[in-house]
């Protein structure tokens, strides 16, 4: 339910179309598994999608479900602002080449008088990258949401639970480790990643809620203690799982040379950046929707 002194009546989404339409929301991209998450609560749900999107199969679906639909242009920042009209929290879910839109979508939010923002986070603490980084850009939205007064609410989740097997070419027969060590990671199930979100929106104060930031870990664990899992869904007649190590000098000069996003983030992992926090600060976050049972990262494997 939500808090009579704060009540948030409506809540729109950028970035919602994309991803698998599984009921459970854990194929779904991120931002499509916002959506059918606030679908289930009682605040009205505004979903942006660009003209050149509009005929897609899940922008159908998501209107069946009962979201309102509203096309927008992002080079006509007016259209964003009339879309953004009575809305009171604003979810970002741009990704990629669209991580840029979103000071247009906080300088709209601010002209239509929305309260809250969250911007694009729900991978990494982004608060650490650096300048080189290509996912700078989170970081400069912030600081753009800071400098024109904006608040906002950040969620950091790790790696999306449900790409695991991806990240590690399971299927190739073995697994790159970078580094010699064996540093923990922080990862949570995209499903998990919406349920909570949803939860700290619609129960949470905005003014409770401007300002934090919520780090969300479904599992702490390390690549390592995930291979006796992969060995065990291997096949007794297939080759043995082998385990390459590989240097993080090397894993960044690959990076460097052929832009391999995930050599690169196995190299931040490997320096300790696949932890969102510590303990404490995982378990204050659980704090905020006690009943969160988030599945594990070895489920998806």
């Amino acid at each position: 339910m939500l808090f009579e002194s704060d009540p948030v009546k409506t809540i729109a989404v950028a970035g919602a179309v994309g991803g698998a339409t599984d009921n459970n929301g854990t194929k779904a991209s991120v931002g499509s598994a916002i959506v059918n998450r606030l679908l289930e609560t009682k605040v009205k749900v505004i979903v942006l999608v660009r003209a050149s999107s509009a005929s897609l199969p899940r922008v159908t679906e998501l209107r069946t479900k009962g979201a309102q639909i509203a096309l927008v242009d992002y080079s006509d920042p007016l259209s964003v602002e009339s879309a953004l009209q009575g809305v009171d929290i604003v979810v970002s879910a741009l990704a990629g080449g669209g991580l840029g839109l979103q000071t247009v979508l906080a300088d709209a939010g601010k002209a239509a008088g929305v309260k809250l923002f969250v911007p694009s986070e729900f991978g990494m603490d982004s608060t650490k990258l650096t300048q080189d980084s290509p996912m700078y850009k989170k970081r400069e939205v912030q600081l753009y949401l800071d400098n024109i007064g904006l608040p906002y609410v950040k969620f950091f989740s790790g790696l999306f639970a449900d790409w695991i097997s991806l990240f590690l070419k399971v299927n190739t027969g073995q697994v790159e480790i970078v580094g010699s060590d064996d540093p923990l990671i922080d990862f949570t199930s995209i499903g998990d990643v919406a349920s909570f979100v949803t939860h700290a929106l619609t129960t949470i104060p905005i003014s409770d809620l401007a300002g934090q930031t919520f780090r969300l870990s479904g599992s702490r664990t390390s690549l390592i203690k995930l291979i006796p899992y992969i060995e065990k869904k291997q096949s007794s007649a297939g080759p043995k799982l082998r385990v390459v190590r590989v240097s993080v000098d090397d894993s960044l000069s690959r990076f460097k040379a052929k832009g391999d996003f995930l050599s690169l983030v196995k190299a931040k992992w490997a320096m300790g950046d696949g932890l969102l926090g510590t303990d404490e600060q995982v378990g204050e976050s659980r704090k905020a929707f006690s009943g969160w049972d988030p599945v594990s990262v070895e489920t998806f494997i």
